[in-house]
């Protein structure tokens, strides 16, 4: 999406119990100062049961230009049902891509930032995004290519630290994959 005055929102995850959630990013002029700025927000929906209350988790919030791309990727809940994570980017003065780690129980949220890790994607011909593969055995973050070629399958990192330091996997190496149902 480009910032305006709009919003789009992901397809629904599913998660442990019927939880279901989005991730929808708004756009809306920087607080009506009429600077050609566009306020984006971050924000998880979630729903316990069908019809029931809405909880809003706000992720993060950026200024920026008017007119920038964004993209939100939810890529569900980890294996075990407690976090959900996913990947957003924007595009402008400040580019940025970050992970997005929330924790159902303590209602926390971690951004990391992968935004130097971009070029990494493109050294070895690999697109441009990221998306969250699962967690390692210690409940690290793996995340691939956002493939569906070899990349996706030959290219695994660990983040390893909130400043989005990545450590290849070792091919072979376990990875719980995301919640897939019960």
């Amino acid at each position: 999406m480009t910032c305006a005055s709009s919003s789009v929102q992901t397809q629904e995850v599913t998660g442990p119990g019927g939880v279901t959630v989005v991730m929808k990013v708004s756009g809306t002029d920087d607080y009506s100062k009429n600077t050609h700025d566009c306020m984006a927000k971050f924000q998880l929906l979630m729903q316990a049961v069908s019809n029931g209350p809405v909880k809003t988790v706000d992720v993060m919030a950026s200024d920026g230009p008017w007119g920038r791309k964004l993209g939100i990727r939810l890529d569900g809940f980890s294996g075990d049902g407690k976090r959900i994570l996913g990947i957003y980017s924007e595009h402008g003065r400040s580019p940025e891509t970050m992970l997005f780690d929330y924790d159902v129980a303590s209602g926390k949220v971690t951004l990391v930032s992968l935004a130097k890790d971009v070029s990494r994607l493109n050294g070895i011909k690999c697109g441009t995004g990221f998306a969250v593969a699962g967690t390692t055995e210690m409940g690290a973050v793996v995340i691939e290519p956002d493939s569906t070629d070899k990349c996706q399958s030959n290219f695994h990192w660990v983040v390893t630290s909130a400043a989005g330091a990545l450590k290849l996997l070792p091919k072979g190496k376990e990875i719980t994959g995301l919640y897939h149902g019960e």
